[in-house]
Formats: C-alpha cells, structure tokens, sequence
C-alpha cells in the first residue's frame, strides 16, 4: 500500500506527476471542501508535500496529528510555521534540514526538545546555528530527549566542551555529505553550473 500524502499545492508538473504516481495522493488544493477533506484523511496522511504557494500553518498541522513529515518543494521556508516544529510532538526522531541564517537561528531551542520530549532524539545535519547549543548539552544530560546526532556545529571546528561527557550523542566531524555519489553530485553540479553560465544561460542554481 503506497503512503498516503497531501499535496498542499499543484506546483511543478513533473514534481506533482512523480507525487500522484509514486503515493497514495490527496490534492487538497483541488478540494471545494478543505475541512471535509482534511477531515477524511486524519486516520491516514503522515506527511504534506508543500509548495511556496499558500500557507502551512499550525491549524493545518494540528489537524493532522498522525504528521510526520513537511516535505517542501525548494529551500524556502516563509510559508511553513516553523514555530508550530507540534511536528516535534509527533516525533520520534527530528531531523533538521534547512538553511542557516538569521531566520532559522536557534530554531532547535527549548521548547522544541521539550516537545520532542524524553524519547525523542535530534539529529542535526543543517548548520550549527539552528540548534540552541546553549540548552542542548543540559537536555542530554538531565535526559530530557533522549540522544542527539550532530553534524554540524555553531563554531566549528569547536565542539562545546559539555558534549565530549556524554554518552547520549554522536559527534561525527561534518561528514553529512561525505559520499562518493553526493561529492560527484556536487561536482558535477558545480561544473555544469560553469558551463551555463559561460554559454550564457540561467545556471541551474542561482544560489
């Protein structure tokens, strides 16, 4: 049985082709009935397959408890409360993906490990910003989440002197994308962004 997911947006034809084909899909944007819609699929949808068009708000969020997963379409994140993170609640493994910069600084903080709760482990493969170091070494310690990969951090190569005493995390040397096949990805994306560029093309990924 393929998962079951709601697509928030129609977005990119061949994102949304490859997202009706490959899971059980429910184009919410399609609905006349939004409520009735989503109603219907609370026992099932585990994950929303959003767009930058329209909002994902924590009313969207809490009428899906059994969510697990926001899978967003580009790097943008402005459309996605990421103050709502209940997705922590609901987690039992918070892995964090995103930018850094001012507007996800310390996004991992206090509240989100007390949603994530005793149980719960966070893995950071983003930028050390994101995860309040200041707060995190005290959860693990007092076990109020339960471990803690991380890939990244703030100052690096400084790793907090707290983390090297604990037996509830992983310290792996920012390694996140140390494959061969994500290196020659890189690689290649790297050079055929050159190519466009001096053929006088869009590149492929401005930023």
């Amino acid at each position: 049985m393929k998962p079951e997911i709601i697509i928030t947006a129609k977005g990119h034809k061949g994102a949304f082709e490859r997202l009706t084909q490959e899971f059980s899909a429910i184009p919410l944007f399609e609905s006349k009935d939004r409520a009735a819609a989503l109603k219907e699929a609370v026992p099932r949808v585990r994950a929303l397959a959003h767009t930058g068009h329209g909002k994902v708000d924590s009313a969207l969020m809490d009428a899906l408890p059994k969510l697990e997963i926001i899978s967003n379409f580009g790097v943008g994140v402005d459309q996605i409360n990421l103050d709502a993170v209940t997705l922590a609640k609901n987690a039992d493994a918070l892995v964090v993906i995103t930018p850094g910069g001012a507007d996800t600084d310390k996004l991992g903080n206090a509240p989100v490990l007390d949603a994530l709760g005793p149980r719960g482990y966070l893995v950071n493969v983003a930028r050390g910003s994101v995860v309040d170091e200041r707060v995190l070494p005290r959860y693990l310690q007092e076990n109020k989440i339960a471990g803690a990969g991380l890939d990244v951090f703030e100052h690096e190569p400084k790793v907090p002197a707290e983390f090297f005493t604990l037996d509830n995390v992983v310290l792996p040397p920012h390694v996140a994308s140390a494959t061969h096949e994500t290196r020659t990805a890189m690689g290649n994306l790297q050079i055929e962004n050159l190519h466009l560029h001096f053929a006088g093309q869009p590149v492929k990924t401005p930023v």
